[in-house]
């Protein structure tokens, strides 16, 4: 017997993801089987909020259907109120393998290396940094930015208003100041956690996020991290424990919390020690894996 007494999906949050998710979870509950839906995001609300009458509709009768929705913090469950009821909602962080952290080891540098990982996207702030170079050069000749990531101009799974003249002044920063910029493409994740341990602090200004791995495998490496208060980003960094937080565009603030951090070798230290020591005790693999088994043991 090859029926599926559950059936597991990771939640699209647009228009073609979400109905080929509908057709899926209508399938499996034709043949009787729960459905678990996982929201790795938190631009559900602005996906159905936009969405004509009839998609609505549709959204509403699916998620009606649903077993159980998985989210990655209280913040993002907000999004689902009067979609899904309270007792279907669980909240499962990600979670970081600390064996494969602790494995790797740094690269030998003396830059001061200001360190970007995910799409090189404007809804991932990737041109909002770059507008904070020249702010950070004049302060520190010797900082070098470096980017892991893939280069897209199209957004996936997120509309983001753009702003042209930020992208043209920033691809000109980039020609310009080549010299304290470094790309790096898209790397292992072996390679990734070994460029964290020989960085400084991970920069990750998103408009939009929900519990991205970037931050919290550099936390994981002991680096401090700037990023802004957007999903469960805002219950994961707190202000001079952890990094700081900031408004989405805010380049002036951007720029001031780099300079901070590397002005400051006993405030980098501090916060380092403090991030490695909470995602061992609360993001591993040991700590998340058995939440995730009691959440999936309640279909018993």
């Amino acid at each position: 017997n090859l029926r599926p007494s559950a059936v597991y999906l990771l939640l699209s949050q647009n228009r073609v993801g979400f109905l080929r998710d509908a057709v899926y979870i209508i399938i499996a509950k034709i043949f009787s089987a729960d459905v678990i839906v996982h929201l790795r995001g938190s631009n559900f609300s602005n996906f159905y909020n936009s969405a004509p009458f009839w998609l609505k509709a549709i959204i509403r009768f699916i998620l009606g259907t649903v077993s159980i929705l998985i989210v990655q913090d209280k913040t993002i469950s907000k999004q689902f109120k009067g979609l899904v009821d309270k007792e279907r909602i669980h909240v499962i962080p990600n979670m970081v393998d600390m064996r494969g952290v602790d494995e790797v080891e740094p690269q030998d540098t003396k830059e001061k290396i200001v360190l970007f990982v995910g799409h090189l996207s404007y809804a991932k702030g990737f041109y909002d940094l770059l507008c904070s170079v020249p702010r950070v050069v004049e302060e520190y000749k010797d900082v070098q930015f470096c980017f892991v990531g893939e280069r897209i101009d199209k957004e996936k799974n997120i509309m983001i208003p753009q702003d042209r003249e930020k992208i043209n002044e920033a691809n000109e920063i980039w020609k310009k100041f080549s010299h304290r910029i470094k790309y790096f493409g898209t790397l292992s994740n072996k390679k990734t956690l070994a460029m964290m341990k020989s960085s400084k602090l991970l920069v990750l200004a998103s408009y939009s996020e929900g519990f991205p791995m970037a931050v919290l495998e550099a936390m994981a490496c002991g680096l401090p991290v700037v990023t802004t208060d957007v999903g469960a980003l805002t219950s994961l960094v707190k202000e001079d424990v952890n990094g700081y937080v900031i408004k989405p565009g805010d380049i002036k603030a951007l720029s001031k919390n780099i300079i901070k951090l590397l002005n400051n070798k006993d405030l980098l230290k501090r916060i380092g020690n403090n991030n490695k020591e909470y995602v061992r005790d609360k993001f591993s693999a040991e700590k998340v894996v058995p939440v995730f088994a009691e959440v999936f043991n309640r279909l018993d």
